[in-house]
């Protein structure tokens, strides 16, 4: 594999961060464990860059949670 190749991996538009606080704010409670997984497993991603996610956590202003551990990120970024 090239290291081009190598250097791709997803980003999620919106962002998680984003569409799980709408989510939760329409709900008018807390999301359930259940819920936070399926919003990660039917959001659209595209594949970029490392340089190319970078400049995009930039003009987000922060940094998406990493979709591996969203439960576990979501809770602390409610906790902060």
């Amino acid at each position: 594999m090239s290291d081009d190749a190598q250097d791709l991996a997803p980003y999620i538009i919106p962002s998680l961060v984003g569409m799980l606080t709408y989510l939760e704010k329409e709900k008018g409670e807390d999301l359930t464990e259940v819920e936070v997984l399926d919003v990660r497993d039917r959001a659209v991603a595209i594949v970029l860059s490392k340089e190319d996610r970078r400049k995009l956590d930039e003009a987000r202003g922060y940094q998406d949670f990493n979709p591996e551990y969203i439960w576990e990120e979501w809770c602390a970024h409610k906790n902060a």
